[in-house]
């Protein structure tokens, strides 16, 4: 809904819409084509997160994670973009990862925390566990920014589509590879 609405980033209770659920269906019918399997299943604890993953993975138990939920935008989380803008005109244009959205985290905020569960769960889960993570373009892209040392300055230099499926592999030498990127189930 926080994308269909062009919301700052949609609150924490945003809901799918119906195009957000049939891509979810349509990605579970990707993985089910190609035989996928994983170990185990995180998800952010943002409405839209849980009920994607409910979707895409109806059989099975997820642990909840807030550290990979959506950039915390604050009080301007359910503001349209437009209007997000008008106030702030120069917030994206004169990018400043350190920059917090008002009354919310920073994109450098956000990268810290979510980094900071990827390199634990690295430990964690060892090299050959297969890790789902059902969230959100900002974590996702910190998670890429970390693996290949991209600058925060250039946030967010991966995006990936809603619904979409990217596979990353961390050898145990701590090398990632990208086999993947923003696969999505056909819509």
């Amino acid at each position: 809904m926080a994308n269909l609405q062009g919301l700052v980033t949609g609150g924490e209770e945003s809901p799918l819409t119906d195009k957000g659920k049939e891509q979810c269906r349509s990605l579970r019918t990707l993985i089910q084509i190609r035989g996928l399997e994983f170990d185990r299943y995180v998800v952010s604890p943002m409405l839209r997160a849980v009920q994607s993953a409910e979707i895409i993975f109806p059989d099975q138990k997820f642990v909840v994670l807030p550290e990979i939920a959506e950039t915390d935008a604050g009080h301007c989380a359910e503001w349209p973009l437009v209007r997000f803008l008008a106030d702030h005109s120069n917030f994206y244009s004169e990018f400043d990862p350190d920059r917090p959205y008002p009354g919310g985290e920073s994109h450098m905020d956000l990268y810290h925390r979510t980094t900071h569960w990827f390199m634990n769960a690295i430990e964690t889960y060892g090299e050959h566990e297969r890790v789902v993570m059902v969230a959100h373009n900002g974590p996702i892209a910190c998670v890429l920014h970390h693996c290949y040392n991209t600058p925060m300055t250039c946030f967010p230099r991966f995006t990936a589509p809603n619904a979409s499926l990217s596979h990353l592999h961390i050898d145990k030498t701590g090398v990632a590879r990208l086999y993947a990127f923003g696969i999505a189930g056909g819509i």
